[in-house]
């Protein structure tokens, strides 16, 4: 048995030492280009990158919509629309509600800041009236200069792309 082990081992060794001398071990791989790498790389992060912006952006629209449907906004808008039978009698009362919100909301904040800047020491009813009635009234008239203005670049491109047609 030993001498059949000896055999083996020295017939083990002899084989590794033939295979480890071989010169084709491995070929050099000339095709490879590391900088097509770096570009796959940069590319594959540039559209993941666009994919979560995409996606964050979704998300942000879907929960803006969800909150004007929620407050009313906007199921306001189209029975406006639909009973003025109007697209833009609907639009105009989404514009005018939300920058009238909007500026309400701004128009409280802006009035709490001056109150400290300037310490008036108004109360903070008169902080908050003050405020939300100007920043309504502000916003209501930005929202129809706004309606005004979309009213007339629709009718100016509308013009434009007659004239093209």
């Amino acid at each position: 048995m030993k001498p059949l082990l000896t055999l083996f081992m020295t017939f083990l060794l002899t084989t590794i030492g033939l295979h480890a001398q071989s010169p084709a071990a491995a070929p050099p791989d000339d095709e490879f280009n590391l900088f097509l790498l770096v570009f796959a790389i940069a590319f594959f992060s540039l559209i993941l990158g666009a994919v979560i912006v995409g996606s964050i952006a979704t998300a942000g629209l879907l929960l803006f919509l969800f909150t004007l449907v929620s407050v009313g906004i906007l199921s306001t808008s189209v029975i406006v629309g639909l009973y003025k039978r109007s697209f833009f009698a609907g639009f105009k009362t989404l514009l005018v509600i939300v920058c009238g919100l909007g500026g309400a909301i701004g128009g409280v904040s802006i009035m709490w800041l001056v109150n400290r800047l300037f310490t008036l020491r108004l109360s903070h009813a008169v902080t908050l009236g003050s405020g939300a009635l100007g920043g309504l009234t502000g916003g209501m008239l930005l929202g129809l200069c706004v309606y005004g203005i979309i009213r007339s670049l629709t009718g100016y491109f509308k013009k434009k792309l007659t004239l093209a047609v």
